[in-house]
């Protein structure tokens, strides 16, 4: 190999080490006292009893590698659940790694590997894993805080359709407007709509003192509403009139009970 391409090699290889997610944590927080500083933002946790970590992305193993490094000189207890893909968890959490599909533990947190690498669709792990989420979040106390990491690819992994949509018809109305022409805003106007955990549905579902998001974003402009689409952020509101005619727009006719149920919900809401 010549001297240029090594060069290459090594500029490249500098680039990815300064975006790792667990780089990125170390580098932008601090944790003294259990005060938890973001950058140039104090938050005040000397009241927490306890840190519920949660999450779900493609870095969130490498967010929670980070985010446990910067907190380990005070010990405080954590517990957890995050959704990762396949073959992302770092390798200094997956010391503990079991067989057979079981969620790898650290530090009292669940690491799921929620769906194959390559598929960037929910899958039925993903929903189990999405209401271990929000079971830690409602459950918790007010003398809780919970730190939700969040990263790209969040939106397929924390995925918690309403009762009345199945797994099955999200996946097919997400295929439908992905390939129709469908802009990423349309497509999360629609996610917001159809979910109980999107579009702040995980922020209005939580009962902690705090609640704290932590977000790598793979998003140009980083709108926090579009990544994940926002399961912490409450603006914009879900639209079920909007999701029925953006349905209508690009899938004429195919999900006519789903596009009944929007319709059901904007009634019910208006009442």
């Amino acid at each position: 190999m010549d001297r240029l391409t090594q060069d290459a090699l090594r500029i490249w290889q500098a680039g990815v080490d300064a975006v790792r997610a667990d780089r990125v944590l170390r580098d932008s927080l601090r944790w003294n006292n259990k005060q938890l500083d973001i950058q140039d933002q104090r938050i005040d946790l000397s009241n927490a009893k306890r840190l519920i970590i949660v999450g779900a992305g493609k870095a969130a193993g490498g967010m929670l590698e980070g985010f446990l490094s910067v907190i380990k000189q005070e010990p405080i207890e954590t517990v957890g659940w995050i959704n990762v893909p396949e073959g992302s968890i770092p390798e200094s959490l997956s010391i503990a790694t079991e067989d057979h599909g079981i969620p790898t533990t650290v530090c009292g947190i669940r690491i799921c590997e929620a769906r194959p690498q390559g598929v960037n669709e929910p899958t039925p792990k993903v929903l189990a894993g999405t209401q271990e989420i929000l079971r830690y979040v409602e459950q918790a106390g007010p003398q809780d805080a919970v730190i939700f990491l969040l990263s790209g690819g969040g939106s397929a992994l924390l995925c918690a359709p309403h009762a009345w949509l199945s797994l099955e018809t999200k996946v097919a109305i997400t295929r439908a407007l992905s390939s129709r022409g469908a802009s990423i805003e349309e497509l999360n106007a629609v996610r917001r709509a159809l979910s109980q955990v999107k579009g702040g549905g995980l922020a209005r579902r939580c009962s902690a003192g705090h609640l704290v998001t932590l977000v790598i974003s793979d998003v140009l402009g980083d709108p926090l509403e579009m990544i994940g689409s926002g399961p912490t952020v409450l603006e914009p509101p879900r639209d079920p009139i909007l999701a029925a005619r953006l349905l209508q727009r690009y899938a004429p006719g195919e999900f006519t009970e789903v596009v009944s149920k929007l319709l059901e919900m904007e009634f019910r809401d208006a009442q």
